[in-house]
């Protein structure tokens, strides 16, 4: 409230910008209806292209091979030799038992001190060796360079004999010294292993500590389990263990031949060729090439794998897609595919027209389609918008 030079009192009121808002929000308002309308009402189009597309099951995996579990014959603490996934050869050592940890100290520091004692012998009398071989060469050179009486000569003669002949004596004890000293070690070592057994492998294979159990029955060799066994509904353990301590004819670990396995998969109704290659994935980036050896009757297929695979060591079950047959032509989401009668077909843009053509639907993978009477380049309608599907119902109406 403010007097003008009249006297008069005029009355000042704040604007409101209530006009503005008012516009920003019309504005945000028709965007977004525009938004809308475009996402409910317009078509999607993709262009076709070539790709390829597999025909394929996901089923499970077992891994059937010759294994040979390894026990322990004794009780005790275990001290392992070989790591897991290590190839070994007949008689290789596998791993210590420890049956008496007490005497095995014991006999160790023996082993420890003697050997020890051995290096000493070899080293102690060098010197003293060496002295004589010097006074050796220095009476050489004196007999051959005197030309004096007999008298003189015979007696270097005898001098060198002397020292020859105290070398010869002082190398029999130090042999004599070292092979007593050596002895003693090996009758330790002896000792040692009998409280210390190590435990050879007898066959030659790779080194997998996952025991589960199914060793013996999933051999190739056992067709009638391999048919028949239950093993798909049961939870197996893949986990490998290392024991640190083991009762007699405890199992310790096990020795695969991994250059000759086999895959159990339960592939009923899918059509299989004997003696064809199949290419098996274990996940993406991860595929190996198996052979189909056998199906029996109730769908389950033996694949023969022939090829060293790390990854399968320590498993024994595994989810796996098997592809059947590889596909490669014009692919289009599966959304695009319109059933019209009863041919299968979609719908092509040309210039400003869309119109149906009929298409074979050659192998269908997830969300896509392979199909066969298109070209490369060809516009095909994949989603319909609100205009087009009410224009449909009121045709079928009609």
């Amino acid at each position: 409230m403010v007097a003008n030079r009249k006297g008069k009192i005029i009355l000042l009121t704040k604007r409101k910008k209530s006009k503005n808002k008012f516009l920003v929000v019309f504005f945000v308002s028709v965007l977004l209806l525009f938004s809308l309308i475009s996402v409910i009402y317009s078509n999607r189009y993709v262009i076709a292209g070539v790709n390829k597309i597999n025909d394929f099951i996901e089923t499970e995996g077992i891994i059937v091979r010759n294994e040979q579990v390894i026990t322990s014959p004794y009780r005790g603490k275990t001290e392992y030799l070989v790591k897991s996934g290590e190839r070994v050869r007949v008689g290789t050592p596998l791993f210590k038992v420890i049956t008496d940890f007490e005497a095995k100290k014991k006999i160790e520091e023996d082993i420890l001190l003697l050997k020890k004692q051995l290096e000493d012998e070899k080293n102690i009398s060098i010197p003293v060796i060496e002295a004589i071989n010097k006074s050796i060469i220095e009476l050489e050179k004196n007999l051959y360079n005197n030309n004096g009486k007999a008298e003189s000569k015979a007696k270097l003669k005898a001098k060198l004999k002397a020292l020859y002949d105290e070398k010869e004596k002082m190398l029999k004890e130090r042999q004599k010294n070292i092979e007593i000293i050596e002895e003693k070690v090996l009758e330790l070592e002896k000792k040692l292993n009998v409280i210390n057994p190590i435990i050879t492998s007898p066959v030659a294979g790779t080194v997998s500590f996952s025991i589960d159990g199914l060793e013996e029955i999933l051999r190739i060799e056992n067709k009638k389990a391999i048919e028949n066994f239950d093993i798909f509904s049961l939870n197996i353990n893949n986990n490998p263990e290392q024991k640190g301590f083991v009762e007699e004819n405890d199992k310790v670990l096990k020795i695969i031949d991994n250059f000759n396995m086999y895959i159990l998969a339960d592939c009923k109704g899918a059509k299989l060729k004997i003696g064809k290659l199949y290419k098996i994935e274990l996940s993406p980036g991860k595929n190996f090439e198996a052979r189909l050896e056998s199906v029996f009757d109730n769908g389950r297929a033996i694949f023969y794998i022939n090829q060293d695979l790390p990854e399968l060591y320590d498993q024994r079950k595994e989810k796996i897609k098997i592809i059947l047959k590889d596909y490669e032509g014009i692919t289009l989401p599966k959304s695009a595919i319109i059933r019209l009668g009863d041919k299968d077909g979609v719908y092509v843009k040309e210039k400003n027209r869309i119109n149906f053509k009929p298409v074979d639907v050659i192998c269908e993978e997830g969300g896509n389609v392979i199909v066969d009477g298109l070209k490369p380049g060809d516009i095909i309608l994949v989603k319909r918008g609100f205009l087009w599907n009410f224009r449909q119902l009121l045709m079928n109406l009609l």
